[in-house]
């Protein structure tokens, strides 16, 4: 039996657990690590531990791995979920490939669920759910999983994309009707892992003099580059630092759209404009 058609307001937590984890992650996932969608989280050798979800009425959930192939995942949270008399438990699938030492990859193979407000999926207690029920190929957001002691230490970066390489004197902002920032600027060296951003305060007063530092750039899912920076002003769309860049390139012109989380949100663009002029 499966639960897709009940409403948040029904879910009622009990903290029965289950240590129920029969397969294992890398053992270089282990350990603390900021995902660019769900924020911080701790990976054991089979269990995710404080994944925040936007579940109504739960803050946190600890996944157990209970079936894995190759790069594939399923987790299963650990609480119980009474739904109309029913035990439920969450299930969800993830794609996870490694990047380097201190970035992994990973899709949410499982559809979003709008009465859950989340990509899950709900069971009754007594089913077992497997790959096929919760992993849905080719669907998914690529998210970000960073290792949070590099970013203490900033030891976090990787080279720029060559799209972006250049100075370029002529920012035209797409949201404002002041149209072209002519005191702004885009810089990026090449073999750089950092490239500056300055918009004109009349275009935004956010992003003024701010230092972008290249963590991943992915060219064959539409060219989303991810990228950290320290200026606190712009914490207040991702507490982290962390956002995803759209980049595409048309008529000499590069078109940059930021993101706090997921570049195929189109409702969540915080800014978008085009550099030309390139120096």
């Amino acid at each position: 039996m499966v639960i897709t058609d009940f409403v948040g307001t029904y879910l009622l937590m009990t903290t029965i657990s289950y240590c129920d984890g029969v397969c294992n992650f890398p053992d270089e996932l282990r350990g603390v690590w900021i995902s660019l969608y769900n924020g911080p989280m701790v990976f054991g050798s089979s269990s995710i531990s404080g994944y925040n979800t936007f579940i109504p009425n739960m803050q946190t959930l600890h996944l157990n791995c209970v079936e894995s192939n190759s790069t594939f995942y399923i987790l299963k949270s650990s609480h119980v979920f009474k739904v109309f008399g029913h035990d439920v438990h969450m299930y969800m699938c993830l794609e996870m490939e490694q990047q380097s030492g201190s970035v992994f990859q990973y899709y949410i193979r499982t559809d979003f669920d709008n009465y859950l407000n989340e990509f899950m999926k709900g069971h009754v207690q007594t089913n077992t759910s497997t790959l096929d029920e919760v992993c849905i190929p080719g669907m998914g957001n690529e998210i970000l999983l960073v290792r949070n002691v590099s970013l203490m230490q900033r030891s976090l970066g990787s080279l720029c994309p060559q799209i972006i390489h250049g100075y370029y004197g002529n920012i035209t902002q797409d949201s404002t009707e002041n149209g072209m920032c002519r005191d702004g600027y885009f810089d990026s060296c090449k073999q750089s892992t950092h490239f500056k951003l300055d918009i004109d305060i009349n275009c935004s007063n956010i992003f003024g003099n701010t230092t972008f530092t290249c963590v991943h750039y992915i060219e064959e899912s539409g060219s989303h580059l991810y990228a950290w920076t320290d200026n606190v002003k712009l914490y207040q769309f991702s507490p982290f630092g962390f956002f995803c860049m759209n980049v595409s390139e048309a008529d000499g012109a590069v078109k940059i759209s930021i993101h706090p989380d997921l570049c195929s949100k189109a409702d969540n663009t915080i800014l978008s404009f085009q550099l030309q002029d390139v120096f």
